[in-house]
């Protein structure tokens, strides 16, 4: 897989976790609702907290 292609997955993956934030609805619900796995979300909402900690966290 190129780097492109990683990098345009991860910010997708990104903008379901921060929208799912904005909705307030729990993860399962999300997910059901937007055609996502439950578990692949999990395993990018914690990579996302990862990212956010590094970069907020020098």
């Amino acid at each position: 897989m190129r780097v492109e292609d990683k990098n345009s997955k991860q910010d997708n993956w990104f903008k379901h976790i921060a929208a799912r934030e904005q909705s307030g609805n729990p993860q399962w619900q999300y997910c059901l609702e937007n055609d996502l796995s439950a578990v692949q979300f999990g395993y990018w909402r914690k990579r996302f907290l990862k990212h956010h900690h590094e970069n907020n966290n020098p």
